[in-house]
């Protein structure tokens, strides 16, 4: 749950995020606003205006609240890609990194080249930059509960206590769910990446501090007009009535996922660790049945009609859970659930994203 705690004052620092106009990275600026951040924004094309809109109404509604007329935006919109922004020069000046960009694909002709080379690629040249420019103090990278365990895999056997930060994902392929293999690669890679950095400083201070955030199934309210994955794979299963896999999945509130990033940033206790970052876990037939019984006295929303007709039996449903104490150790509240999946419809619809 977003915290409404804004007293702190963060003006000196400016904080690099990349893969800025997705779904996560949106709420992380936002929370990263509201408590006084400064943002660098780094976006793939600066033209695609239809992806930048809440990034210009924060900036707006920022100014306006702060009677601001110079136009010194607290958001600052540059453009790089994974493969070939010049980071060094892109992070001048900057104190954090948050770094969330990543092909979000789940299949490709070759998997290998397409997914897994550009985000082991992407995240190593972020870092690389990072060790260049005195000023960063912290990096943050977006990784996956996918990097934890792949739930999705045919032969997912769950164990019998809940998964956590200990846990690695061993099973996926190239063939079977590579972009979990891509968070786990990716992860891994930057995890060497500091150690060895920490040993070429003699083994006594990191030259920067990484964290690194597992967010589980992501649901809630978008900031902009674009769909991403995980919700269209919602709205899909809200209008076709099938469960997209035959286990329980983990949610999380985005609004969560972006507050747990400024916690963890703000926590030097958080160097060196990862984090789950999930709510709990449910069935799809169970996400279905909740988002009826959120929208059905709501006259904006009763007219929507739901499909719950194929999705699978709770009975043979393959169930797990997740231990989400360690951030919640950082100060991290969850949404609940009813209360998430009614916030996204209504912004879906709002937004025009789902028919009526």
């Amino acid at each position: 749950m977003i915290s409404t705690d804004n007293s702190n004052n963060q003006q000196n620092n400016l904080v690099f995020v990349t893969g800025a106009t997705g779904y996560i990275a949106s709420h992380i600026i936002s929370n990263l606003v509201k408590r006084g951040y400064r943002v660098r924004a780094c976006v793939r094309n600066l033209n695609d205006q239809s992806k930048l809109s809440f990034i210009h109404s924060i900036n707006n509604n920022n100014n306006n609240n702060n009677n601001n007329n110079n136009n010194n935006n607290i958001i600052e919109i540059v453009e790089g890609d994974l493969e070939n922004a010049d980071y060094v020069k892109l992070l001048n000046d900057c104190t954090h990194v948050i770094h969330t960009a990543t092909p979000y694909i789940h299949s490709a002709p070759d998997p290998e080249k397409d997914i897994i080379i550009p985000a082991v690629n992407g995240t190593l040249r972020v870092l690389e930059a990072v060790i260049q420019v005195e000023t960063i103090k912290k990096v943050i990278i977006t990784s996956s509960c996918g990097a934890i365990v792949d739930s999705l895999s045919p032969n997912f056997v769950p164990k019998d206590t809940a998964y956590n930060e200990e846990d690695w994902n061993t099973t996926s392929t190239l063939t079977q769910s590579p972009y979990f293999l891509s968070k786990v690669k990716a992860e891994k890679a930057a995890w060497d990446f500091y150690e060895k950095n920490k040993q070429q400083n003699g083994g006594k201070q990191r030259r920067f501090q990484l964290s690194v955030i597992c967010p589980t199934y992501t649901l809630g309210p978008p900031l902009n007009n674009v769909l991403n994955q995980s919700l269209r794979l919602y709205i899909n299963m809200l209008f076709n009535g099938q469960s997209p896999f035959p286990t329980y999945v983990p949610y999380v509130d985005v609004r969560d996922v972006g507050l747990a990033h400024v916690l963890v940033l703000e926590d030097d206790r958080s160097d060196g660790q990862r984090y789950l970052v999930g709510n709990s876990t449910s069935t799809w037939k169970q996400l279905v049945e909740i988002a009826t019984n959120q929208t059905k006295d709501d006259p904006d929303l009763s007219n929507i009609q739901f499909n719950i007709s194929q999705t699978l039996p709770d009975s043979i449903v393959k169930q797990w859970t997740i231990d989400h104490s360690k951030i919640k150790r950082l100060g991290l509240s969850f949404y609940q659930l009813d209360q998430t999946i009614k916030d996204t419809i209504k912004q879906l619809d709002h937004l025009n994203l789902i028919n009526k």
